[in-house]
């Protein structure tokens, strides 16, 4: 699932669970050679983030493609934070 979203709900001695956004869960052994596609979700493009909402964001406006499109990508910005 590129892209896609996890919260680690559990580690133990075989297994590591994901809890994933669509509300189901994944369980994989601790062996498992899929877990190393798995990584921090430190950041996110805009166009990723459609659709969510967060209590809190830090936005990077790019307006290195012209005026116009920075200012739309900042409007997007602030809308995934509920602004």
């Amino acid at each position: 699932m590129n892209g896609g979203e996890a919260v680690l709900d559990r580690i133990d001695s075989r297994r590591v669970r994901l809890d994933l956004a669509n509300g189901k869960t994944l369980s994989l052994r601790r062996d498992d050679p899929q877990l190393r596609h798995v990584d921090h979700a430190w950041s996110s493009t805009v166009d990723a983030a459609q659709g969510m909402t967060r209590d809190a964001a830090i936005g990077v406006p790019d307006t290195g493609h012209g005026r116009l499109s920075g200012q739309a990508a900042l409007y997007v910005e602030a809308g995934r934070a509920g602004v």
